[in-house]
């Protein structure tokens, strides 16, 4: 039988649950593809659902990223961003590769979610930018919520942490000097 492992965005089940304030979470389109493919041709698949995702090399459309150019550029007077509110759970890509190796040898048909388990909000993400860099900046936001918001997510990863042994291994800081380092 074939092995594929699927690295899958979503908002959980009630088997794996993570916290996120939207009404009656739905398992993704890409998820139930997945599932599909693996029991009508026989490969074995194993579903990721990693946090946001960050660092180096990640493009300025994504928030650390955006935030740590402004703060880097001596010509930006300040670090602007749409909202300092939203709350996300952030994963660096060092964790998500190791855990997508661990995951190979997983069960058939497992789900994970990879997360730190910890939910910063937007201006929590420009503060520790600032300390870990070393700089400070001032910052504010436009006021233009991106529409859709979702207020908080944050991952529950106690079932790769039981069945893989995996856990973040790169901290929000470390994290963040690694996309500093690589875009200075």
């Amino acid at each position: 039988m074939s092995r594929a492992v699927i690295l899958a965005g979503g908002r959980g089940t009630r088997l794996h649950p993570f916290t996120i304030t939207l009404p009656k979470p739905m398992v993704p389109i890409g998820e139930q593809v997945c599932t599909f493919y693996g029991s009508h041709f026989g490969v074995k698949t194993v579903t990721l659902r990693p946090a946001n995702i960050y660092g180096p090399g990640q493009t300025k459309s994504f928030l650390i990223p955006h935030v740590i150019a402004q703060l880097l550029d001596d010509r930006s007077p300040e670090i602007l961003v749409q909202d300092l509110a939203p709350r996300r759970d952030y994963i660096h890509v060092d964790d998500v590769v190791d855990a997508m190796l661990l995951s190979t040898m997983a069960p058939a048909g497992s789900i994970f979610n990879l997360g730190s388990g910890t939910a910063y909000s937007v201006e929590e993400i420009i503060r520790c930018s600032c300390r870990v860099a070393g700089r400070h900046k001032s910052y504010r936001a436009t006021g233009q919520p991106r529409p859709h918001e979702i207020a908080q997510a944050r991952m529950d990863a106690t079932v790769a942490r039981r069945v893989l042994g995996w856990q973040p291994a790169v901290s929000l800081e470390r994290g963040l000097q690694s996309v500093i380092e690589s875009m200075r």
